[in-house]
Parts: structure tokens; C-alpha cells; sequence
């Protein structure tokens, strides 16, 4: 119990589940609402202050952004971290917050512990989190958890990314709310 796998073998992990039949599941519903909304999405699965992005499809003819591979200490500040968090039980929440750094990624990057505890409850109420430049200047999310079917534990998130060139906040909300949730 006191070994842990590094990320470069997370990474090799990600790689095996691309070809295991759940990768072809996400892979189907994932290109399938691309196909049908030309939108960017991101699919990732969260391991401790990791998002380790599994599955990527980017909008045409737009201006997109792809997830790192792994992206460490980006819970607080992106809508896929954030819908992540809000999956966890409020108990799990609270601790886990408390120990997390929130060094600002941009000038709009939520700093304070109880910010983001009230962004992440708010974003529990609605079903989905939202992060306005963030983690990145110019980009607009909308996330939801993803749960595990059999234990019915949050496991990671599905996110829609945009810019703010494109689409506003309100905008993303009232058109992709709904359908990030489903």
C-alpha cells in the first residue's frame, strides 16, 4: 500500500482503455453528438489531482482546445474538474478541497476555497459546472460528471469547450445545459 503507480503509468493505462469496449462506447456517443452539433469535447477520467483526458474530439472549422493528456492540479479551475468534484459526496468534498492548492491559471481562476465550494454546489444543483477563461484565456466550458454504471460513483467528466470569439456564457448554458447533462 505504500507503492503507487507513477503517471507514466496512468498514461499506459489510458492507452490499454482506448481499446477496451467502454473507450468504444464513449468514442461512439462522443462522435456521435459531435456529428450532430459540430462542437469540441473533452472526455476524462479524474485519479486523485489528475485529469487524465481519454478521449478528444475537436470541433471543425473552429477555433478548439485539446486537454493535455494528463493534466495535474486542475480540479478548481476547469469545468471538468469542477463537474468531477461535484460528483463526490459533501464530506469527501470538504476534505478534499481543503487540502487542494489553487494557484490561478488566469485572471479569472477561482483562488478561495470557499469560492469554489459554492461553485461546485451550485454546479451539483444544476447538473453541470461551467469555467469562463479559467484555465485558459479565450475558452468557455460546460461539464458534467460521468458515473461508473455499477458502483454509481462519479469517475470523471464530459466537457464542451468553445470560445468566447464564438459564444457567450448565457449562450453555452441555454443551448448545451440540457445535452451536457444528458
Amino acid at each position: 500500500k505504500e507503492i503507487r503507480p507513477a503517471i507514466h503509468c496512468l498514461l499506459f493505462c489510458a492507452n490499454l482503455m482506448r481499446a477496451t469496449d467502454h473507450q468504444r462506447l464513449i468514442r461512439e456517443v462522443v462522435d456521435r453528438i459531435h456529428a450532430e452539433h459540430n462542437i469540441t469535447i473533452d472526455v476524462a477520467f479524474a485519479v486523485d489531482d489528475t485529469l487524465m483526458r481519454i478521449y478528444h474530439r475537436g470541433a471543425e472549422e473552429t477555433l478548439t482546445y485539446a486537454l493535455p493528456d494528463f493534466s495535474k492540479n486542475s480540479l478548481h479551475n476547469t469545468a471538468l474538474g469542477k463537474a468531477w468534484l461535484s460528483s463526490l459526496p459533501e464530506a469527501v468534498l470538504v476534505e478534499k478541497v481543503k487540502k487542494m492548492a489553487l494557484p490561478p491559471k488566469t485572471a479569472k481562476t477561482i483562488v478561495g476555497k470557499e469560492d469554489l465550494i459554492a461553485d461546485i454546489a451550485k454546479a451539483r444543483s444544476r447538473g453541470y459546472a461551467m469555467s469562463e477563461e479559467e484555465y485558459l484565456p479565450g475558452l468557455i466550458t460546460i461539464s458534467a460528471p460521468l458515473f461508473d454504471p455499477q458502483s454509481e460513483r462519479g469517475v470523471g467528466a464530459v466537457c464542451f469547450d468553445f470560445s468566447i470569439l464564438e459564444h457567450g456564457m448565457a449562450e453555452v448554458e441555454v443551448q448545451y445545459g440540457q445535452l451536457i447533462r444528458d
